[in-house]
């Protein structure tokens, strides 16, 4: 199985669709779910950086309460 299929069965399982409901929709609005799951995964994973105490994974207000333990 290739990258699209894979794509393609995991957006379908995610949405609840048949693959074959999936190669009706516009390209762009496939690429967009596409971007919006790959944003999704790179905030999960900031967040669980940020939770193991990478400092380089938290925004500011994370790293000064971590700092001053408040």
């Amino acid at each position: 199985m290739n990258q699209h299929e894979q794509n393609l069965y995991a957006l379908a399982e995610r949405l609840s669709m048949g693959v074959w409901q999936l190669k009706s929709m516009p390209v762009s609005e496939y690429f967009g779910w596409m971007r919006y799951i790959d944003l999704r995964a790179k905030e999960a994973e900031k967040e669980s950086q940020a939770a193991s105490g990478n400092l380089l994974a938290m925004d500011t207000s994370q790293i000064v309460q971590r700092v001053t333990g408040g």
